[in-house]
């Protein structure tokens, strides 16, 4: 899935408005370096390292996830070299994984990762995003990073239930869509549940 070009994020950070690197501060191995410079957060690597987590500066933090929806993480950014980092997007007791592959460029491009339905819920802005660059050698200048939130598509039983039975009862429990019909429950996709 993409984020539509119009649709606005619910997370951005812009480096280019950072004078300083707003996050807390993980050092890698001699070798490597990050930090903000010249409006765009730089990530060096001069060697390949065992694990992509030997390098992994937080490129985003401080927002929220919920249970079974999408998320695109829009990155601008530029390469001196073609590679990839493994994203790290979560808690830190629960995260996901997704690999960004990039290509050299003396300009700004801007790639798209796509995190489907999350395996993680938060609501204490406690999620993070950490660039695991640790295979990656060579310099990566991101400008800014996006995060989209996109919801799960109400499935079509849905919409049958409430034409077939206008008094079908709906509610959210534990973030889910319960229908209640003739006394029984039912999930989005009318399935029973207990």
């Amino acid at each position: 899935k993409t984020a539509e070009p119009e649709a606005e994020p619910m997370h951005v950070i812009d480096f280019s408005t950072q004078e300083t690197y707003p996050y807390y501060r993980m050092e890698g191995p001699e070798g490597t370096s990050f930090d903000v410079i010249n409006g765009a957060l730089v990530i060096e690597n001069n060697a390949e390292r065992t694990n992509p987590w030997d390098l992994q500066p937080f490129i985003c933090d401080w927002f929220n996830l919920k249970l079974d929806y999408d998320y695109v993480v829009r990155i601008t950014m530029k390469a001196s070299a073609d590679g990839g980092a493994q994203l790290n997007m979560g808690t830190w007791s629960a995260a996901m994984y997704q690999q960004l592959s990039f290509t050299a460029s003396e300009e700004y491009q801007t790639y798209e990762v796509t995190f489907p339905k999350s395996t993680v819920e938060s609501n204490g802005n406690d999620v993070h995003i950490l660039f695991q660059g640790g295979k990656f050698v060579g310099k990566v200048e991101i400008a800014k990073v996006e995060v989209f939130e996109i919801a799960p598509e109400i499935p079509d039983a849905i919409e049958e239930v409430e034409v077939a039975a206008p008094a079908a009862r709906k509610y959210m429990e534990n973030g889910k869509l319960v229908i209640i019909k003739n006394g029984k429950k039912f999930n989005a996709a009318g399935q029973a549940i207990k």
